[in-house]
C-alpha cells in the first residue's frame, strides 16, 4: 500500500483530483481514528477529519516528500483535534482532559472488542499518558513507521524510539498486574 500512496499523492501533488479523492478514502479511518482518540467525540472527530482534507488539498502542493503522506496527513490530524479540544475547553489543559465513559463494545474504527483481554489491553493502552498513547497508536493501529511518526508528532525519530521503549514497559507493568 505504500507505493502505491506515495503514487496518489505524486499524482495528487500535481493537481489530479481523482487520486486525491482515492487518498482521502484510503487515509479516512487513520485521519478519523486521530480525531477521534484526542477528541472522543464523533461529532468533533468527524469535523476534524473534514477540516484535515480541507488542509490537505490547500497545502498538498507544498509536501516535500510523497512517501511521507501518511506521516504529513496524521501530523496535520493531531495538530486540528488538538484545536478542536482547546476551542472546546479553552481553560482547560490537554494533559488534564478527563477521559471519556468506555464507548461500548465497538472502537471507532468499527471493530468489535474480541474479548477480555483485548478490552483490558485497550484500556491499559488508555491510561497511558498522552505522550505514550499516541506514539503506540500511531505505532500499532496505524502502523506508521517512526519517521512518519516523528513527523506526525513534531519529534525526533529517536524519540519516538525512547516513548515506545516506555509504553512497552508501563504496558507491561500494568498487563502482569492484570493477570495476578
Amino acid at each position: 500500500m505504500g507505493s502505491d500512496t506515495t503514487r496518489l499523492a505524486r499524482e495528487a501533488r500535481s493537481g489530479d483530483r481523482p487520486s486525491f479523492e482515492e487518498l482521502i478514502h484510503r487515509c479516512l479511518p487513520l485521519v478519523y481514528g486521530i480525531a477521534w482518540d484526542r477528541t472522543r467525540n464523533a461529532h468533533d472527530a468527524e469535523d476534524v477529519a473534514q477540516e484535515v482534507f480541507l488542509e490537505a488539498q490547500q497545502s498538498i502542493k507544498r509536501l516535500e516528500s510523497p512517501e511521507s503522506f501518511r506521516g504529513w496527513l496524521a501530523g496535520i490530524a493531531s495538530h486540528r483535534a488538538i484545536d478542536c479540544i482547546r476551542k472546546r475547553r479553552p481553560a482547560q489543559r490537554l494533559d488534564t482532559v478527563p477521559e471519556p465513559a468506555d464507548p461500548g463494545g465497538e472502537m471507532p474504527d468499527g471493530q468489535p472488542m474480541a474479548d477480555e483481554a483485548s478490552g483490558a489491553i485497550r484500556g491499559v493502552i488508555e491510561a497511558l499518558p498522552p505522550i505514550l498513547r499516541d506514539v503506540v497508536k500511531l505505532r500499532y493501529q496505524q502502523e506508521l513507521p517512526y519517521k512518519q511518526i516523528a513527523q506526525a508528532l513534531g519529534i525526533s525519530v529517536s524519540l519516538v524510539g525512547e516513548r515506545l521503549f516506555r509504553a512497552r514497559e508501563v504496558l507491561e507493568q500494568r498487563l502482569g498486574s492484570l493477570e495476578r
